[in-house]
């Protein structure tokens, strides 16, 4: 019962994805680059101490 469940929340989840990257690649591209653009601050400024801002 359970594999039926896990696999139907899957099948679900895959097409949400390839809904949102077929017709909204754009915001899931900026979602991403924005938490890896926060993960590499937060890195970095973990390991160099106060950041210094730099604007691109």
């Amino acid at each position: 019962m359970w594999n039926l469940i896990k696999a139907i929340l899957m099948v679900t989840v895959m097409i949400l994805l390839t809904y949102l990257l077929a017709y909204h690649w754009n915001v899931v591209v900026t979602f991403f680059s924005s938490i890896i653009d926060w993960i590499v601050y937060w890195m970095t400024a973990a390991s160099t101490g106060p950041p210094e801002v730099i604007t691109p």
